[in-house]
């Protein structure tokens, strides 16, 4: 059973972190955070109700640019940040929150060659039942589109 092992040596359990995270593009995000944009659109829903499904639409029909992942899982990447809901190791710092998003010269480099702006979306299925993220979402975004 899991209960009845010893418990793993430091080495072993960083290296199993170091696996499933992104550790030197987290380090990257964190000191850019201040350059990156937040998004326009938020995709509130619940496990199983079709946020994975509109996110990917988003993605391939529209040209939208979905959030930054730190964990190495194939539904969540460029779909939800989860960080409104603690999954950066407890931070929610709505000042951090961009390090989730393209930098805005990305943006900017986006809507010169195609001549149409670069629409950024965050689809996390925990925000609709997290207490405290429809204040933390107002606080980054000011005027947020909201698709329930």
């Amino acid at each position: 059973t899991v209960f009845s092992r010893e418990p793993p040596d430091e080495l072993s359990a960083l290296a199993s972190l170091l696996q499933v995270t992104r550790p030197l593009r987290i380090a990257w995000r964190l000191l850019t955070a201040r350059f990156r944009t937040t998004p326009d659109v938020y995709i509130l829903g619940e496990v199983r109700c079709g946020t994975t499904t509109l996110a990917s639409m988003l993605r391939s029909e529209l040209g939208m640019s979905g959030p930054f992942t730190p964990w190495v899982h194939p539904l969540a990447d460029e779909k939800e940040s989860f960080y409104f809901s603690g999954h950066y190791w407890g931070v929610v710092a709505p000042a951090l929150y961009p390090l989730a998003f393209p930098l805005r010269v990305w943006r900017w480099l986006h809507r010169w060659p195609r001549g149409r702006r670069l629409f950024v979306f965050e689809g996390c299925a925990s925000y609709l039942s997290s207490p405290w993220a429809p204040r933390l979402v107002a606080a980054v975004t000011p005027r947020p589109v909201l698709v329930v």
